[in-house]
């Protein structure tokens, strides 16, 4: 089960300053006894440039916006429970009495400090619609970050029951930009040609524990 408490805040001046911010606090039952809840807060901000007075008459810009954001959300899309002690069946084995029975016995290791696995995102941003808005898009710069990843990791029988234990395990990083760019080539009262390019670079790395 999974309940959650979200507030949000929001702010805008003018149509210049925008303000965005939000905490939400999450429980889900999948994780250890010790780590059910996760915290992860976000917040954004915008400044329009072209409201400046240098810029309010310009012919060229018709919109210019800088954009910031961080924000973490939390994963946690594997099996129920994965992080108790379950037991499964290990075959019939025959007793002292010629009886067939079934046998059970330990299906896992159990993982009572199992935690949220955790995305952190950095995003820097520039919107512009140029020429009348004929020309328009976007252009960010990113680093996504994902840490405590959910994972099995191989460890010692004797220590432990079974071969593997699922754990929070190592981390990633991304790093990279994105870019959006839409040209209204032709805009005719009877036709319109539009013509759009997406394009995106990004560069990961694995962690280890």
């Amino acid at each position: 089960k999974t309940i959650a408490f979200l507030g949000r805040v929001n702010y805008n001046f003018d149509n210049t300053y925008y303000i965005t911010a939000s905490l939400r606090y999450e429980g889900n039952t999948k994780f250890g006894a010790n780590n059910k809840w996760g915290m992860f807060p976000a917040v954004s901000a915008a400044w329009r440039l072209n409201k400046l007075a240098s810029l309010t008459n310009s012919k060229t810009i018709n919109d210019l916006k800088l954009r910031a954001s961080y924000g973490e959300t939390g994963r946690s899309g594997f099996p129920r429970y994965t992080s108790l002690s379950r037991y499964t069946g290990y075959g019939r084995y025959l007793n002292d009495a010629g009886q067939w029975i079934q046998v059970y016995g330990p299906a896992n290791n159990y993982n009572a400090n199992l935690q949220w696995e955790k995305a952190i995102a950095y995003n820097v941003g520039v919107d512009f619609a140029l020429f009348n808005n004929r020309l328009s898009g976007s252009i960010d710069w990113f680093t996504r970050k994902s840490t405590d990843l959910l994972s099995n990791y191989d460890v010692p029988v004797g220590s432990y029951v079974q071969e593997q234990i699922f754990v929070n395990v190592g981390n990633t990083i991304s790093r990279g930009f994105e870019l959006t760019v839409n040209w209204d080539a032709v805009k005719g009262k009877d036709f319109r040609y539009t013509a759009s390019f997406i394009g995106s670079y990004a560069k990961s790395k694995l962690g280890s524990w």
